[in-house]
């Protein structure tokens, strides 16, 4: 359970509807958010009160917002300041039988309008927003390159616009890597590479994907962009899956990112409205090839192993001084 749910006991002013609301940093996600569980004890080592939702349990919490933006969580009075979208999935939620699709349609309405309350700063905008040609896009403006690819839902007529690249192709989602067809059976929808033959054989998808030519590399690069913090991670590993087939054979190292591309994420990030990204990209013998950026961000995984805490204590630094910075009588430490 979240830290400060059993730190301050929530559910004790539920008989208490006077009781003052307290300024909070708002995180809607999901219950196995673990860089979430280390924030939350971080956040109240420094008097930052942290207000937690979870998609996989938000049935059985009870949820009130009144129209000045103060908002009850398990009976406890909030006033966020800040509020970051993480992993709370509509598919995750457990709604009774036979109402899953209203409840689903009720909590997206809240997102909604979460998002768009101009009294609580957001530290990212939806990765809804952000599907992957959006972000090729933009990465391409920016002045990145990036893999050619197609979007379609025959991978085989992709062919003729992508050639044949030595390597091969990459299959991909557009939208999320993930899929939960009952809340609670998490699927993962992982890039997979494929070779001509495999798309020639292939039939139609049931959505549209993304067909990209497969890029040699030496390795990659996870850039996080935290605020005005960069924390950079050099990422080797045998093939594109070993992140999730293999993950104890990956070498993570910190490493410090080339200037000319830290200015390119920086100036996605403004146009993105991010404030905490990570980035991948592949290193080429003479380029930087832009993937991806995670809103997400997740970043204990990268830490442990590269023996390194500093993506934490840049998030720290950031939300506190974001949560300062919209509440003038936060003095740290005072709770």
């Amino acid at each position: 359970m979240d830290f400060q749910q059993r730190m301050f006991d929530f559910g004790v002013h539920r008989a208490d509807p006077d009781a003052p609301a307290v300024p909070c940093v708002l995180v809607l996600t999901r219950a196995a958010d673990r860089e979430m569980d280390a924030l939350s004890l971080e956040l109240a080592a420094k008097g930052v009160r942290l207000a937690r939702i979870d998609g996989d349990r938000c049935v059985d919490v009870p949820v009130s917002v009144v129209d000045d933006g103060r908002i009850t969580v398990a009976g406890e009075p909030f006033a966020p300041r800040l509020m970051w979208l993480r992993h709370f999935d509509l598919t995750a939620i457990p709604a009774p039988a036979g109402h899953g699709e209203y409840v689903a349609g009720q909590w997206d309405a809240f997102l909604a309008w979460a998002v768009a309350n101009p009294g609580w700063r957001l530290v990212n905008r939806p990765a809804r927003e952000l599907d992957r040609l959006t972000q090729l896009d933009g990465a391409r403006r920016a002045g990145l390159t990036v893999p050619r690819t197609v979007l379609t839902t025959e991978p085989r007529r992709s062919l003729s616009a992508l050639g044949d690249p030595s390597g091969g192709y990459v299959l991909k989602p557009l939208g999320s890597h993930w899929l939960e067809p009952e809340p609670g059976s998490l699927r993962s929808l992982f890039p997979r590479r494929v070779s001509r033959a495999d798309l020639l054989a292939g039939g139609p998808e049931a959505g549209p994907a993304l067909v990209q030519e497969f890029v040699e590399s030496d390795h990659e690069l996870r850039i996080f962009i935290v605020g005005d913090e960069v924390v950079s991670f050099r990422v080797d590993k045998r093939s594109a899956e070993d992140l999730w087939t293999d993950p104890e054979s990956v070498r993570v190292t910190p490493v410090e990112a080339p200037g000319r591309l830290v200015a390119a994420l920086r100036g996605l990030c403004a146009s993105w409205g991010l404030g905490v990204a990570a980035f991948d990209l592949l290193v080429t013998e003479d380029d930087y090839v832009f993937l991806e950026v995670n809103v997400t961000g997740d970043w204990l995984w990268f830490e442990h192993r590269a023996g390194s805490a500093s993506v934490s204590e840049a998030v720290l630094r950031y939300v506190t001084g974001a949560f300062s910075a919209a509440d003038p009588a936060f003095s740290e430490g005072t709770g």
